[in-house]
């Protein structure tokens, strides 16, 4: 038996063995490696404690390298590739997609991802502008790019939930409503997270460029190949460190509804306690 069912079955006596901030060590590192609605360990790359190392080559690939066509078809590709794993390793159901589903949303994000991308680079190739100018405008369409391709993969890697609904807990107990799912709330819950999604790559997109651009001006540029691409990466690292977890926490990933704004089953039901149920929680996934 796991130290968190001997809590659940005997809090003093597990509390004789180990301290409260022994606990609650446990607990974060828990809940950091599983799916909390499921409850099974996400793969390694696909925690968000991978995300940061995971992006690094992505960003370099797709803010800082020339925006050309092969770039632009590689580096969005790959970066599909990686958001569709993290999209699906955070769902909130625990229902899982068919394969037609999964075939819909990883070919759907690259083709909208390559697509967007250089339909942007096209137009903005034919506008006459600065060097500089262009330069900012082409990492827009890449921005285009990849928000765009981002809300497509994680509206397919999580369209089961739209399907069939996710589940809500009561806050008063915390015990799950057995036997029925919110569509209403799977609506939500994935506007929340298409939020969250569409302000990660904003500082990563045009933060690079303007930064180096600065470094050159005061002539602090590594010359060598090495250099460059370690300056590259440290600069990828701490925009990425930055704005994933700021991005993140614009909503709480428990969150909660008022049973008015659920589906008529969610109306006047009573917990446990024989206390009318208001309002529930639900789980918004990352």
């Amino acid at each position: 038996m796991c130290i968190r069912d001997r809590y659940k079955a005997n809090p003093q006596q597990v509390l004789l063995s180990h301290s409260h901030q022994e606990l609650w060590n446990m607990k974060y590192a828990l809940i950091s490696n599983i799916n909390l609605e499921t409850e099974t360990p996400v793969h390694i790359l696909g925690r968000w404690s991978s995300f940061v190392p995971a992006n690094i080559p992505m960003v370099i690939g797709m803010s800082i390298l020339p925006p050309t066509m092969f770039n632009t078809m590689f580096w969005q590709s790959a970066n599909q590739v990686y958001n569709f794993w993290v999209n699906y390793c955070n769902r909130s159901s625990s229902k899982p997609l068919e394969n037609k589903d999964l075939a819909i949303s990883f070919f759907g994000a690259i083709g909208s991802a390559v697509s967007v991308s250089l339909t942007a680079k096209t137009l903005i190739d034919k506008i006459q502008m600065s060097p500089t100018a262009k330069i900012y405008f082409s990492r827009f369409g890449g921005y285009l790019g990849a928000s765009s391709a981002s809300l497509f993969n994680l509206y397919f890697a999580r369209l089961n939930e739209l399907k069939v609904g996710i589940q809500l807990k009561d806050p008063e107990t915390g015990e799950y409503i057995e036997n029925l799912r919110s569509k209403k709330a799977a609506e939500r819950s994935l506007l929340e997270t298409s939020v969250s999604r569409v302000l990660i790559p904003i500082p990563i997109f045009f933060v690079p460029s303007f930064l180096l651009n600065q470094i050159k001006k005061k002539g602090l540029l590594p010359k060598g190949k090495i250099g460059n691409t370690i300056l590259n990466a440290t600069i990828a690292a701490a925009l990425l460190g930055s704005a994933m977890p700021l991005a993140l926490a614009v909503f709480p990933q428990y969150s909660k509804i008022r049973a008015s704004d659920l589906e008529p089953e969610f109306q006047d039901l009573v917990n446990s306690k024989g206390n009318k149920i208001s309002e529930f929680i639900y789980n918004r996934g990352l």
